[in-house]
């Protein structure tokens, strides 16, 4: 099998304004052992209909001043909307090259287009720290990927450029990120954010008003009080109604005081053993309906039910079983056992330092790592590339994540 060496690469390559298609990469690789070299190029298609034929030039120079020009006539593109092709390669007589360029010519029956231009990166949003965070808040509860969408949308006449830096035409939804244009208008506004950070307070604060936990509603009316001064919806009515339920609570615990008091001093005086082994008795039934809970996979159940019984017999440990960090560890134990170390990684990536799910962790990496350099060695780059990426900055991943992905054209 030829071996190949990426001598030129350009992932950010002008664009044609308002056209449904861009050339995101232009790469020139040489046959190490032919020394021929070959134009190697990636179209995505940005729009929201699907592209039946495109045609594209590309434009070559090396430094001695020699220049290539390379046409693509690709009329059975077929190029769904939001996907991406790479046509195949073409054979260059350049041996050299330090600059190219790609213009699209015809998309269907589209030959126009605006002016070319260098899409940008987006600017950083003008935001505080605390509607930063509730920025990523609002794109996580949406399924967007916050760590990707980090910058300020832009709209133009005819297309918009993400806060992922994607451009897109005649599109309600990024077609890199899946940011819906609407989302973006109020991630990107101060004023919505804080609308939005108000709301989520006022909604966690409502639901501890109910909680049986005196800490609880003590805290929600505490929560209350910055929004009440705002005048934020009906806050202040609702710390009043916490108030009172607080006060109940407490004549209620004052009661239970009294009633405990009671019964410790009629032990005093003569607690039957009866009633000892009464109390017994409910807590054994107790176990064992938290037991048939534990087995029959009710674990919110068996968590709770466990708790309750305290100290008695193993009811701690049991209840750790039945808690979800557990039993997500459980779950990635068989997902590493069983050969599935991508959903292994994410598991145990999200457990942290939960038992030693750091060395599991880091067990599942190494064996992608592996399966990925055997893909390689193979020439099957492409997949190599994508578990290359799968284990992030482990070893030298990202370095042969790059490398694979510059030989992913020559399968």
């Amino acid at each position: 099998m030829a071996k190949y060496k990426v001598i030129y690469r350009n992932e950010n390559c002008s664009w044609s304004e308002d056209c449904p298609v861009r050339v995101s990469v232009v790469q020139v690789s040489r046959d190490t052992t032919s020394g021929a070299c070959y134009l190697q190029t990636r179209l995505r298609n940005i729009s929201n209909n699907r592209c039946s034929s495109v045609e594209f030039v590309v434009n070559l120079a090396n430094n001695a001043g020699d220049a290539e020009k390379i046409e693509f006539k690709l009329l059975d593109a077929d190029l769904p909307a939001g996907a991406t092709m790479a046509p195949r390669a073409r054979k260059m007589t350049l041996s050299e090259v330090c600059a190219a360029s790609a213009t699209i010519t015809r998309v269907d029956d589209a030959r126009h287009f605006g002016a070319q231009l260098q899409i940008p990166k987006p600017e950083a949003p003008n935001l505080s720290e605390e509607l930063l965070a509730e920025r990523k808040t609002l794109l996580a509860e949406n399924g967007v990927n916050a760590k990707l969408c980090t910058g300020v949308h832009v709209t133009h006449q005819r297309w918009w450029m993400c806060g992922c830096g994607a451009a897109n035409v005649q599109r309600s939804v990024c077609w890199n990120c899946q940011a819906p244009l609407e989302l973006l208008r109020n991630a990107d506004s101060a004023d919505y954010l804080a609308e939005h950070a108000m709301q989520r307070s006022f909604d966690a604060a409502v639901a501890n008003l109910d909680s049986s936990s005196q800490g609880d509603v003590a805290a929600a009316i505490e929560n209350l009080r910055p929004l009440a001064d705002k005048g934020f919806r009906d806050s202040a009515e609702k710390i009043e109604a916490g108030k009172k339920r607080l006060s109940e609570m407490q004549r209620g615990r004052k009661r239970a005081l009294r009633i405990t008091v009671a019964i410790l001093v009629a032990s005093t005086i003569g607690f039957s053993a009866f009633e000892i082994q009464r109390i017994e008795a409910q807590k054994e039934t107790t176990y064992e309906t938290a037991t048939a809970c534990l087995e029959a996979g009710n674990y919110n159940d068996a968590q709770r039910l466990f708790e309750s019984l305290g100290d008695y017999r193993d009811s701690a440990d049991k209840a750790n079983e039945a808690s979800p960090a557990n039993l997500l560890y459980q779950r990635a134990l068989r997902e590493l056992e069983s050969g599935d170390n991508t959903k292994a990684l994410e598991h145990f990536d999200s457990l942290g330092d939960y038992k030693d799910s750091v060395d599991k962790a880091n067990e599942a990496r190494e064996t992608i790592y592996q399966k990925a350099a055997s893909a390689f060695d193979s020439g099957k780059y492409s997949i190599a590339a994508g578990m290359f990426e799968t284990v992030g900055d482990y070893a030298d991943a990202p370095q042969r994540a790059e490398e694979a992905r510059g030989l992913a054209y020559t399968e």
